[in-house]
């Protein structure tokens, strides 16, 4: 099957990757909070203790917990797998669906702010009959009630930032997936 949206399949592949790892999170660090009665392992302090054996002239090597790691070191890290699951499998979802449906919302959003961004421009410089741009109409009172001080900055912003989000999506997980 030829998939024609080549970065539509890359993140679909990104999030059910996500979607495991995010699964190699949870399981263990639940499995390991379960058995170990809710102490954190994470930031602990111990040691290795010699003690001599009873009756006998061998010696035992044991290892002394003298400080438990904070709880809220596991929870937090239990709590930010469990997000990032439900989010993986969500965008898995998503993504899996507009790709087997031949859709692409990729730049929906990048679109709406480009397209909506330029009309208010188009309306607040009266379709280029104001001596200002568009940048320049954010320093000048336009009697709305709301603050106007920075409108173009902000969502010049946004829209940069959109239209880097399909490909973040692709390159972010990357350095990431090192197994130590």
């Amino acid at each position: 099957m030829e998939f024609p949206n080549k970065l539509l399949l890359c993140q679909c592949v990104a999030y059910f990757l996500g979607l495991l790892l995010s699964l190699l999170v949870v399981v263990p660090l639940a499995e390991n909070g379960s058995r170990f009665g809710d102490r954190c392992l994470l930031f602990s302090e111990a040691s290795w203790r010699q003690e001599n054996a009873t009756g006998g002239s061998s010696v035992i090597s044991r290892f002394v917990v003298g400080a438990w790691g904070p709880p809220a070191g596991c929870h937090f890290c239990t709590f930010v797998g469990v997000f990032t699951l439900i989010f993986s499998a969500a965008q898995a979802w998503r993504t899996f669906f507009y790709l087997c449906k031949g859709h692409d919302d990729a730049l929906t959003w990048s679109v709406m702010v480009s397209v909506g961004f330029s009309l208010w421009c188009d309306e607040v410089t009266d379709h280029g009959r104001m001596p200002n741009s568009c940048e320049e109409m954010q320093s000048m009172n336009l009697h709305l009630d709301v603050d106007t001080s920075s409108f173009y900055i902000h969502f010049r912003v946004a829209q940069v930032s959109l239209k880097f989000q399909p490909v973040l999506a692709c390159t972010t997980p990357s350095p990431f997936l090192r197994i130590q």
